[in-house]
């Protein structure tokens, strides 16, 4: 009798050769026994997935997290970088998707898999022939990915100018406020002959609080001599703010 649409599979055959593998010797040659459970652990969470496993930063804290305390993400990540560098599992599977499957990987699952209804395999991911298999179902995904990605790509463009014009006009209408005011209180400041520019004023706002603006504004416009000594408000400003501070 046919079994479910399970992925993964309860069990595999483990090569008794495994560890006389050259690729397995240098890895416990590098990192010791604990290399070599590391690569056996990494086989029961693959195939316990399916035919891959999808690496990256939170998976490797929840695989390390499950083999003890002896073990630390960096030094799994090393023996990832380590397999994949030696071949044991596919460098442009890893590469490209980050994933984590081998030719005998895949081969050794769909063989055992094939007593299932139907197995949904990715197409990109494969790196065996699944003719053999009648229960195998492809999965093309590049196209309907790329067209996700271009909607997505396409809506964050439209919302980030959407946000960068409404940033501007608020920014603008602030500018037009700020220059009301030195008009209205600080008006020996409005009559020097390089008044703040808008640029000048969202770098002011950046670095000082509004009412620091404000109070060092209303001294300078006070100072009897501002206007025979100061051509340009920005740079006076920023000097009387570099003593004052």
């Amino acid at each position: 009798m046919a079994r479910t649409n399970k992925t993964g599979i309860d069990y595999f055959p483990l090569d008794v050769d495994l560890f006389s593998d050259d690729k397995v010797q240098l890895i416990e040659a590098e990192f010791g026994i604990k290399g070599g459970y590391i690569i056996v652990r990494l086989l029961c969470k693959i195939y316990r997935e399916g035919y891959f496993y999808q690496w990256g930063g939170d998976a490797c804290l929840l695989f390390t997290k499950n083999m003890g305390a002896e073990f630390v993400p960096n030094m799994v990540n090393e023996v990832i970088n380590g397999l994949v560098r030696r071949c044991f599992f596919d460098k442009g599977c890893f590469d490209r998707f980050g994933i984590l499957t081998s030719k005998g990987i895949q081969n050794r699952y769909f063989e055992a898999a094939k007593r299932y209804n139907r197995v949904d395999v990715i197409k990109d991911y494969l790196l065996v022939d699944v003719s053999k298999f009648n229960n195998v179902h492809i999965i093309e995904i590049n196209a309907d990915i790329n067209t996700i990605n271009a909607d997505i790509n396409s809506q964050k463009k439209r919302e980030e100018k959407k946000g960068k014009k409404e940033k501007e006009k608020s920014f603008s209408e602030k500018f037009l406020n700020f220059q009301k005011w030195i008009d209205k209180n600080a008006s020996n400041v409005a009559k020097m002959k390089e008044p703040f520019t808008e640029n000048e004023y969202e770098r002011l706002m950046e670095e000082y609080s509004a009412d620091f603006v404000k109070g060092l504004l209303l001294d300078m416009h006070n100072w009897k001599d501002l206007l025979k000594k100061n051509v340009n408000a920005n740079l006076t400003f920023r000097k009387w703010a570099k003593k004052r501070i």
